[in-house]
Order: structure tokens, then sequence, then C-alpha cells
């Protein structure tokens, strides 16, 4: 079963080390989002994602995570 994850605060000490661990025992097939002020809005700008319709945060990630990434080829970039 994959499991979604929404960090706010994510530019905290707590929500830092909340997503240290998350990604430390997390299964492969989880994802984790991570948001401070705004963030979500200009996540799904770089990705071209349409979240107007979100009534909330959860939604927003729903509609974000929807959206497949593939990994970069080379250790430089950032996830395509």
């Amino acid at each position: 079963m994959a499991y979604t994850y929404l960090i706010t605060g994510a530019t905290s000490d707590v929500g830092r080390a909340l997503i240290e661990r998350l990604l430390t025992d997390a299964p492969a097939d989880t994802t984790v989002l991570a948001q401070g002020c705004g963030d979500l809005e200009k996540l799904a700008d770089q990705l071209g994602v349409d979240i107007s319709g979100a009534k909330n945060n959860k939604e927003r990630a729903e509609l974000i995570a929807a959206v497949p990434v593939q990994a970069p080829a080379n250790e430089t970039g950032g996830a395509q």
C-alpha cells in the first residue's frame, strides 16, 4: 500500500526531523511532500498542476502527488 505524507511547517526543526524519519523508515512507494508557507502552490506551479479547485492542503497534496516524476539522470539535476 502506498502512503502519501504532507508535512507542514517543514522548515522548522520539528518538520525537518519528521521528514528525515519518514524518509529513513518509509517503504519505497511512499511519497513525502514537505511545505513551508505557500510551497504547495509554488510546487504545483513548477509542475504545471492546476490546484485551483482544491479546497484544502490535503486535496492540493493529492493533486500534486498524482503527477509522475522521474529521478534525475545524474546527481546534479533535480527531479523531472
